[in-house]
């Protein structure tokens, strides 16, 4: 199965200058291919997916001791998950699973000022809510948490089944 998302998630975001810190929050949205493997059995079974999601990301606060935001920053990210899937109806599927991300990702120096969001490596769990719309279509909607210096992801989007 091959699936097109949006994603979007928040990291928390550190800007420092020589003599401060101070903390606030950065954005992250993007499109995403996802590549899925299945195994499965009648009502139950394993996803494999690993996915490529390129966007825009948006930081900072413009109030404060510490002026600093940066917007339309662009990004690449990783991500790989292994979710257990069992099926509520015969075209609705529940799926939970661990989640590993990679997004390297650097901020732009302003006014001597530097910043730094989450991390380069990333995991969490993931839960995924998978309708059937027509034999080779389905909807994707996912939540879930990310543990580094994060909060919050999901996506929606359409798969296609081969």
């Amino acid at each position: 199965m091959v699936n097109l998302s949006y994603y979007n998630w928040a990291e928390v975001m550190e800007i420092q200058s020589a003599a401060s810190k101070l903390e606030s929050r950065a954005n992250f949205g993007g499109l995403g291919v996802e590549f899925e493997f299945t195994r499965s059995k009648k009502n139950s079974g394993w996803n494999f997916a690993a996915a490529y999601i390129s966007g825009q990301a948006t930081g900072g606060t413009k109030a404060g001791a510490l002026v600093y935001f940066a917007s339309y920053q662009k990004f690449n990210a990783f991500t790989f998950k292994a979710t257990r899937f069992t099926r509520l109806y015969p075209r609705v599927y529940l799926e939970i699973g661990p989640l590993l991300m990679y997004r390297p990702f650097v901020w732009p120096t302003d006014a001597g000022l530097a910043a730094t969001s989450g991390s380069s490596f990333n995991y969490g769990l993931t839960l995924d809510l998978r309708l059937r719309l027509a034999p080779r279509v389905d909807f994707c909607q996912s939540i879930g948490t990310l543990l580094t210096k994060a909060s919050t992801i999901w996506s929606l989007g359409f798969g296609y089944r081969f």
